[in-house]
C-alpha cells in the first residue's frame, strides 16, 4: 500500500480526511497512477508484432 501524498507534501493518514492535516487544503478526490510495468508490457507486446508483420510483408 503506497502512502497518500497531499499537493503540499504532507503525508494524509487514512482514512481519508476531508481537509490536509497540513496546509489545510480540501481534498476533493484520489489519484490513482498506473504502474509503467502495466503499460510497458502491451506495448512492447505490439512493437514485437509490428515489427514480425513489417519484416514478413513482401
Amino acid at each position: 500500500m503506497t502512502a497518500l501524498r497531499c499537493t503540499c507534501g504532507g503525508d494524509v493518514p487514512r482514512p481519508i480526511p476531508h481537509r490536509c492535516p497540513h496546509c489545510g487544503a480540501r481534498i476533493r478526490g484520489v489519484r490513482r497512477r498506473l504502474p509503467w510495468g502495466l503499460l510497458l508490457v502491451p506495448l512492447m507486446f505490439a512493437a514485437l508484432l509490428a515489427f514480425v508483420y513489417w519484416y514478413l510483408s513482401p
